[in-house]
């Protein structure tokens, strides 16, 4: 399971046009949660322990570097 889940991109941006955006091709939401992972992770691995983070779900994960990964 990735760190970013749908409805946390619905947090961020209008089903309605997040559908535009994907053509209901959710892979699309995938691959962007992948790298969105991969950059974050390049700003902070140095200092953080970015993995133990990626693993985490649901509440356990914290909110404020789930926001920034999102955006």
């Amino acid at each position: 399971m990735a760190y970013i889940t749908t409805s946390d991109w619905e947090l961020h941006i209008m089903d309605f046009n997040l559908q535009q955006i994907i053509n209901g091709n959710t892979a699309l939401l995938e691959q962007a949660a992948l790298r969105a992972e991969s950059e974050s992770r390049s700003y902070l691995i140095q200092k953080y322990d970015f993995d133990a983070e990626l693993v985490k779900i649901g509440a356990a994960r914290d909110p404020q570097l789930l926001a920034y990964t999102v955006d």
